[in-house]
């Protein structure tokens, strides 16, 4: 199936969005540059730039069937590839300074929230350097990403908790 595609299919039914990451880290930072964006676009996201498992709570209160967690990842990839891949079935590294791995906060969040999956929308890194600007390569995805959510918006697809 085509990111599109599959994105288009989780953003419909009751999906949380979470966009997290460093800003201080160069490409890291690339969650949070694409969760402000989708702010813009009047999406309902979380954007958080202190690790998610600080949230965990806050997320799980909202019930949703799934969560989409969108971040920077060392994939193995060419900087600026994008991966989406339920989060047990990744072995993508999420290179925020998270202290627990993606799949241990999917266990959580299913086990204690009831959330049926988690889902991670990740952006290759090519430079993660405390300072350093966002690469050429992660904006480009970031905008793809981020055209791909004003696609949807614009042909209405239905999103129960990802809607304002």
């Amino acid at each position: 199936m085509e990111l599109s595609e599959k994105l288009e299919e989780l953003l419909s039914g009751d999906t949380v969005v979470v966009c997290t990451g460093n800003t201080l880290r160069g490409d890291d930072g690339v969650g949070v540059l694409i969760g402000r964006r989708l702010l813009e676009l009047g999406y309902r996201v979380f954007v958080y730039e202190d690790g998610l498992e600080n949230h965990l709570g806050e997320i799980g209160r909202l019930k949703p069937s799934r969560v989409l967690v969108i971040d920077a990842v060392e994939a193995g990839l060419e900087p600026g590839g994008v991966v989406l891949a339920r989060a047990e079935d990744t072995s993508a590294v999420l290179v925020s300074t998270h202290k627990l791995p993606l799949r241990v906060i999917s266990r959580i969040l299913r086990e204690l929230y009831g959330v049926e999956e988690t889902w991670l929308l990740g952006v290759q890194v090519k430079s993660v350097e405390f300072g350093s600007e966002v690469s050429a390569e992660v904006l480009e995805a970031a905008d793809v990403i981020v055209g791909l959510f004003a696609k949807f918006r614009r042909e209405g697809v239905e999103k129960t908790l990802g809607k304002q």
